[in-house]
C-alpha cells in the first residue's frame, strides 16, 4: 500500500511548493500549500550530525552539540508530520492509510526540487511515534524533467567472459569454468542470437 505525497513548484519562486496526496495512485487530496518547516541552520546541524560527527565523537563540545541535536529530532519530525497532515481531509487520508490492514506500506515523497527531496522526511512520526516503528518505509521518488533515451539494440547480443585464474597455474581452458553459463546460452548461440568471446591472458611481448 502506498500514500504518495507528490510536491511541485506553486509558482516561479522556487521556494514555494504545493503537494497532492495518492492513496494507491487515486488522487484524493489535491493543491495543498507546502511550508518548510526546517530551516538551514536544522538542515546544517542534521548534516554535521549524521555526516561528521561519529568522525571523532570524544571531545565534550562535540558531545554537547550531538546530544543537544539528539534532543530535537522528535519535535522536528512532528513538525514535518504536521506540515503535510495539518489539515482534516490529509489527516483522514492519513489515518485510512495507517489502519489499513496491509503487508507492506511505502509513503512516497515524489519531487524533483532538491529542496523537497533534501529534507529529513525518515524523522516524520505521528502522536504515536516515528514512522518507520510503525512498519511504514519512507522512500523518494525522483521525477525526470526529461524522457531518458533508449539506446537501439540488435542483435547477435556480444558476450566478453572474463575468467581469473591463479598465477603460474599453466594453461586452464576455460571452457571447464564456464560449462554452465555456455550450457545455457548454447540455444541462443544456435540461432545466432548470442556470440562468446574470451578474454586472452595479458602478454607483454
Amino acid at each position: 500500500m502506498e500514500l504518495t505525497l507528490a510536491f511541485r513548484n506553486a509558482s516561479s519562486n522556487q521556494d514555494a511548493f504545493e503537494f497532492d496526496i495518492l492513496l494507491d495512485g487515486e488522487n484524493h487530496v489535491r493543491d495543498v500549500p507546502f511550508t518548510n518547516p526546517l530551516n538551514d541552520k536544522v538542515l546544517r546541524d542534521l548534516r554535521w550530525y549524521l555526516e561528521e560527527y561519529l568522525d571523532w565523537p570524544f571531545s565534550e563540545p562535540v558531545q554537547a552539540r550531538a546530544n543537544e541535536i539528539e534532543r530535537e529530532l522528535d519535535e522536528w519530525g512532528s513538525a514535518l508530520f504536521d506540515s503535510v497532515f495539518d489539515s482534516r481531509d490529509a489527516r483522514v487520508l492519513y489515518d485510512r492509510f495507517v489502519e489499513a490492514n496491509a503487508l507492506d506500506k511505502f509513503l512516497t515523497i515524489q519531487a524533483r526540487e532538491p529542496n523537497v527531496l533534501r529534507l529529513p522526511w525518515e524523522l516524520m512520526r505521528d502522536k504515536a511515534g516515528p514512522l518507520i516503528t510503525a512498519g511504514i518505509s519512507v522512500r523518494r521518488h525522483v521525477e525526470q524533467s526529461v524522457t531518458p533515451t533508449v539506446p537501439t539494440f540488435a542483435l547477435p547480443l556480444r558476450v566478453l567472459y572474463v575468467i581469473a585464474r591463479p598465477l603460474d597455474a599453466g594453461f586452464i581452458d576455460p571452457r571447464s569454468s564456464a560449462g554452465g553459463v555456455m550450457d545455457a546460452l548454447a540455444p541462443l548461440m544456435e540461432k545466432g542470437q548470442v556470440t562468446v568471446d574470451f578474454v586472452r591472458p595479458a602478454t607483454f611481448g
